[in-house]
């Protein structure tokens, strides 16, 4: 049976085309949604994944009114997140549902969330000018806000996992709560298998014997097992999900 409420109808934009970034983008788009946008420091790699996307859709899915697009820019300033922000509007005439997989990196002392503080602050302003969404169920019309942010932490960050989880835990609770019709979660993944995993796992031991000894299921995730849980975050069907993060270490925090 097909869950409808995991189907998605609007505009997406993917701040950051990293691995995670491309992969959360790619699952969107397969899952319904009319538009998605790739937003990067790297233009040639935000051309890349829009190309792809556009082929693949086009091509394979026969959804010949497809749309995406990209940006490239140079910092996570507002003024910077509120262009490429307002070009989206402007080309699609609504954003829905933000992914962003950049924005938080190791400082000189601690850990920094200022750059994701400014897409959250900026994305959900904008948001908040929409109109409520809602989603048909059997029973009534079931409200879902005006917008979805998910923040993603680092994957494969070693020693840094728990800084990097409580700076995008303060960030992403904040604007929930500041935002009120707008949900933000939070997806912090441990190990993902790409290719700094791969490097890693190839040459240290011990991270072969962590995985081993301490993930029940004995592996790192999968980069579409991520991208799974993105998509669903921002569907209707987690419409009820907010504030939260989730920690994708397939149990190992339960499990030492």
């Amino acid at each position: 049976m097909t869950i409808l409420s995991t189907h998605l109808v609007g505009v997406a934009l993917i701040i950051g085309c990293n691995n995670i970034g491309a992969e959360a983008g790619f699952h969107i788009a397969d899952a319904g949604a009319k538009a998605v946008v790739f937003a990067d420091p790297d233009a040639k790699r935000a051309s890349e994944c829009s190309t792809y996307l556009n082929s693949v859709m086009k091509g394979k899915h026969k959804r010949r009114d497809y749309k995406t697009t990209h940006f490239a820019f140079k910092n996570l300033e507002k003024v910077t997140v509120r262009a490429i922000v307002n070009d989206v509007i402007a080309a699609y005439g609504q954003i829905d549902y933000v992914v962003n997989t950049i924005g938080i990196s190791m400082g000189p002392r601690d850990v920094e969330n200022s750059d994701m503080t400014n897409c959250c602050e900026v994305e959900a302003a904008a948001m908040l000018q929409q109109a409520d969404r809602k989603f048909k169920t059997k029973k009534a019309d079931r409200q879902i806000g005006r917008g979805v942010i998910v923040n993603v932490t680092p994957a494969n960050p070693g020693d840094s996992f728990p800084h990097y989880r409580r700076a995008g835990i303060a960030v992403t609770t904040k604007t929930a709560l500041k935002y009120k019709s707008i949900r933000c979660n939070l997806v912090c993944p441990l190990w993902v298998r790409d290719e700094t995993f791969e490097k890693q796992y190839n040459t240290k031991s011990d991270i072969r014997k962590t995985i081993a000894e301490e993930i029940p299921c004995g592996r790192a995730a999968e980069l579409d097992e991520l991208a799974d849980t993105i998509a669903f975050l921002v569907s209707p069907a987690a419409s009820y999900i907010n504030a939260k993060c989730l920690v994708l270490d397939g149990a190992r925090e339960e499990n030492v």
